[in-house]
């Protein structure tokens, strides 16, 4: 992953795709974004200090998951 803002700016970015319920055009894109997010999520908190980032994460995952 890259910086901390980056993967932020990320997570925000598939959240909002996720809000507009645009996201099904993306699927593919991020499942492999969220895949490449939680497989670094050992590193993750040493980047991201903000709970919210980590809860748009999951939010992000969940909805992913269920569509």
């Amino acid at each position: 992953m890259a910086s901390k803002k980056d993967t932020v700016e990320h997570i925000e970015f598939i959240n909002q795709l996720c809000r507009l319920a645009v996201s099904y055009h993306f699927d593919d894109e991020i499942e492999n974004s969220l895949k490449e997010i939680f497989d670094d999520l050992p590193d993750l908190p040493k980047r991201i200090h903000c709970i919210t980032s980590i809860s748009s994460i999951e939010t992000a995952w969940i909805q992913n998951a269920l569509w």
